[in-house]
């Protein structure tokens, strides 16, 4: 399973602290052509496995998460750095992260799944779950788009919205406390950017990005 994996010996490199591999999370991306990029983590900047594959090929899927969760990792590299560097376009994907935690009725950790799925890190039957879990959950948050998408006019709103994100006037911090509640919003429909429409998902992206820059403005501000 190596060959698929994007961190490699080439862009490996160690981190300035000591990571921690008992505790690994998984991020997912989903882009609308219906590929999934497979990221395995140590923490938020530190990676060991980062891979491209299509969502509906349920084998190859469950084999990476056989792989990730059955193996020792000792590559790491800045995830960042090597999407940003291989696929910079996976920015613009819906994005989720799965981390271990407290499965009630037995106690033992368990990654959750937003579609309610609960999986042990182990088993060929777990990781071929996870994978069929993420097909569902990509229909749901399609259905949430056409549900969205009903009417034309929501596009006329997406492009407000830009306009007063971009045209906000104040300080930094101001600017950005003013507008967290539309930021919220825009936040809560990230399933647009899976839209099959073109306009739709342009429409919400220019509107994540002056969110970004007014985020990137005010943690300037408050350094």
């Amino acid at each position: 399973m190596e060959k698929y994996n994007l961190i490699n010996h080439k862009n490996s490199e160690l981190p300035n602290y000591p990571v921690n591999g008992k505790n690994i999370s998984l991020r997912l991306y989903f882009s609308p052509d219906r590929q999934v990029c497979i990221l395995g983590q140590f923490d938020n900047n530190c990676a060991f496995w980062l891979s491209i594959s299509a969502l509906d090929d349920i084998e190859h899927n469950a084999a990476i998460f056989d792989f990730i969760w059955g193996h020792d990792h000792k590559l790491v590299a800045y995830w960042h750095s090597v999407l940003n560097r291989e696929y910079p376009q996976v920015r613009d994907w819906l994005t989720i992260n799965i981390r271990k935690q407290h499965y009630f009725p037995t106690g033992e950790m368990r990654y959750i799944f937003p579609t309610g799925g609960f999986f042990r890190d182990s088993g060929h039957d777990n990781a071929k779950s996870l994978a069929r879990d993420m097909q569902t959950f990509f229909a749901k948050e399609l259905d949430k788009c056409a549900n969205r998408l009903v009417d034309p006019l929501y596009l006329t709103i997406l492009a407000k919205y830009h306009e007063i994100l971009s045209s906000v006037e104040g300080d930094a911090y101001s600017n950005y406390t003013k507008m967290q509640p539309l930021i919220s919003i825009i936040e809560s429909e990230s399933y647009l950017r899976l839209s099959s429409d073109a306009d739709a998902r342009k429409a919400y992206l220019r509107c994540v990005n002056e969110c970004s820059n007014l985020y990137n403005r005010y943690m300037t501000a408050i350094r």
